[in-house]
């Protein structure tokens, strides 16, 4: 149910933007054909209406498009993802349990974690029990440590973030999809 509330929601989001769009380029061509002699410009600005229309229909399709591409998708409804490079992304299922697949692909089992840190290629990671990994995104190599001790050392050994830079998945979420995202992409 909340997916469909979600689709509907990014559907007039969509529309929202597309128009926005559509009316800058509008705008643009205006311009141009006022200030320039350029003929495109002249001959698109004597079917404003159509120019405008169609113009928000190509905005729309690639948006909606882009909000189901790899960097676009942030998840529908009380699932929530973030791409975090190399063709993996970190998803939160019902915002309780935060999870990736050791394969990009999803034929692996979900690993889950809690909270978490990216740095270069490197996701490193707290999971139940005070036991910790680290998944190497380029190469799908993990390497799992027992303790905090063993990571800490591990960590300055191979220059990652401490486990006090560890963050839940929400604090992730908010920094990459806030800010210019969410006013202009779906």
């Amino acid at each position: 149910m909340f997916a469909i509330a979600h689709l509907i929601f990014m559907l007039l989001k969509i529309a929202i933007l597309a128009v926005a769009y559509a009316t800058i380029v509008l705008i643009v061509l205006y311009i141009l054909s006022k200030t320039t002699k350029l003929k495109l410009a002249e001959k698109w600005m004597q079917s404003k209406f159509l120019t405008w229309w169609l113009t928000g229909l190509i905005f729309s399709i690639v948006l909606f498009f882009y909000a189901f591409s790899y960097w676009g998708n942030h998840g529908l409804g009380d699932s929530s993802c973030i791409p975090v490079g190399y063709g993996q992304t970190i998803y939160c299922g019902d915002g309780v349990y935060t999870y990736f697949y050791e394969n990009p692909d999803g034929s692996s089992y979900q690993r889950h974690i809690n909270n978490f840190s990216i740095s270069d290629e490197y996701l490193c990671a707290e999971q139940d029990k005070n036991k910790y990994v680290v998944f190497n995104l380029e190469t799908s190599q993990t390497t799992e440590l027992q303790n905090k001790e063993e990571y800490e050392k591990f960590a300055i050994k191979n220059n990652l973030p401490a486990t006090t830079d560890f963050k839940e998945f929400y604090f992730h979420y908010n920094n990459y999809w806030n800010g210019w995202r969410f006013y202009l992409l779906p």
